[in-house]
C-alpha cells in the first residue's frame, strides 16, 4: 500500500551512473506486460519511498497480537507464496502483508489480527512454503504466542546435534535459552 494502490507490485531500485540506470530503466519498459503502470521515482521522491518502505517491514499493528514470518524459497515461487497469502488472509481472517524478493527468494509476512487467526493463518503460510520446498519461521512475535506457535516449525531430524553441540558451548543455559530450533 506504499504506492496508494491496491495492486501487485514490483519494486526495484537501480544504482550506478546515470546513463546505466537509464539503460536499466528502459530494459525494464520493455519487460513490462501491456497495460502495466510502470512509475520511476527519482531525487528525493526516491528517497521518501525507500525510507517508508523500511519503516513498514517488519510491523505489527499496535494492540494485534501479530506475527512476522521469514521465509524463503526458489526466487520464482515467492509468487506462489505470495499468492497462498491472499487464501490464508482471507481462510483466516486476518490481515496479510507480504514482501518478497525474485531475485534471493527471501521474503516475509506480516500477519495481524486476533492471536488465534494469526496462528492458524502463520500455520497456513508454514504449510506451504515447505510444499513448495522453503521455509517460514517466526521472525518477531509476542513470547506468549511463540509458546504456542513453534518459531521454527518441525524438529529436524539432527536434532541430536544441535542439542549436542549447544550443550558443549552452553552447559549453564545461560545463552538465549529456548530461543533455536527445537527450543535448545
Amino acid at each position: 500500500m506504499l504506492t496508494g494502490k491496491e495492486a501487485y507490485t514490483f519494486v526495484a531500485a537501480f544504482e550506478d551512473v546515470e546513463s546505466s540506470v537509464l539503460y536499466q530503466e528502459k530494459f525494464t519498459e520493455n519487460l513490462a506486460p501491456e497495460g502495466t503502470e510502470i512509475d520511476f521515482l527519482r531525487g528525493d521522491d526516491h528517497g521518501l519511498f525507500w525510507n517508508a518502505f523500511n519503516a513498514t517491514y517488519p510491523h505489527i499493528h499496535q494492540g494485534n497480537e501479530g506475527m512476522v514470518l521469514k521465509f524463503g524459497l526458489k526466487n520464482m515461487d515467492v509468487l506462489k507464496l505470495v499468492l497462498a497469502s491472499e487464501k490464508a488472509a482471507v481462510n483466516s481472517g486476518v490481515e496479510i502483508l507480504a514482501h518478497g524478493g525474485l531475485g534471493h527468494g527471501i521474503g516475509q509476512f506480516i500477519v495481524n489480527g486476533e492471536s488465534q487467526k494469526v496462528r492458524v493463518a502463520a500455520a497456513e503460510l508454514r504449510k506451504e512454503a515447505v510444499s513448495l520446498g522453503g521455509y517460514a519461521v517466526v521472525k518477531q512475535a509476542a513470547y506468549k504466542e511463540r509458546l504456542q506457535f513453534n518459531p521454527w516449525g518441525e524438529t529436524p531430524v539432527y536434532q541430536f546435534l544441535l542439542q549436542g553441540i549447544k550443550e558443549k558451548i552452553d552447559p549453564n543455559h545461560v545463552l538465549n535459552h529456548k530461543r533455536f530450533v527445537g527450543g535448545i
